[in-house]
């Protein structure tokens, strides 16, 4: 409950910060999204539950900030954070290019379906070619702060011990005297 009610502040927080800051790196009225890079940062670091949860409660506050449909940017990012858990094994998050992939094809399938979702509830939207340029280059714009987002947050992992025992035993083995 703790994290969900701080999930839900931090990702008022992050909307706040989209709407002022992010506002202001806009190129050509295409700008990144945060909530995105760092659902799919969580999703990568975190486990099944948290992840999903995050994903739920920041796309709740970013609804509920924005004033529009309730649950269309929740149920979004959830559904982007299950793909990309579900796929987990199969993405190599370890370098810098695999995870701008990987963000850039999070902010894919968040824009996607959220366009889905607007056509199901009526929204009248504009041309398509526009709304799928839109989406790729507000997923390239995303996908570069990716990396960075992996960066602040992955450290590299020590091996785990029972690695390191069996390099150091093999290492220090010692013959027995039958054998020399």
């Amino acid at each position: 409950m703790i994290f969900a009610a701080i999930t839900f502040l931090a990702g008022i927080a992050l909307a706040v910060v989209e709407s002022t800051f992010v506002k202001a790196a806009a190129i050509g009225g295409i700008r990144p999204d945060l909530v995105v890079v760092v659902v799919v940062v969580a999703t990568c670091s975190l486990g099944f539950g948290r992840a999903i949860m995050l994903a739920f409660m920041l796309g709740l506050a970013r609804d509920f900030y924005s004033g529009g449909i309730l649950g269309m940017s929740s149920f979004s990012l959830t559904f982007t954070a299950f793909v990309l858990i579900v796929a987990e094994d199969y993405l190599l998050t370890d370098n810098w290019k695999a995870q701008t992939f990987v963000v850039f094809l999070g902010s894919l399938i968040y824009g996607s379906l959220l366009v889905v979702l607007k056509l199901i509830v009526g929204y009248e939207l504009t041309s398509p070619f526009l709304i799928l340029k839109m989406i790729a280059w507000t997923s390239v714009y995303t996908s570069v702060l990716g990396a960075l987002g992996f960066a602040l947050v992955k450290t590299p992992e020590p091996p785990p011990y029972g690695r390191l025992k069996m390099k150091y035993d093999v290492e220090h083995e010692t013959l027995h005297q039958s054998k020399i």
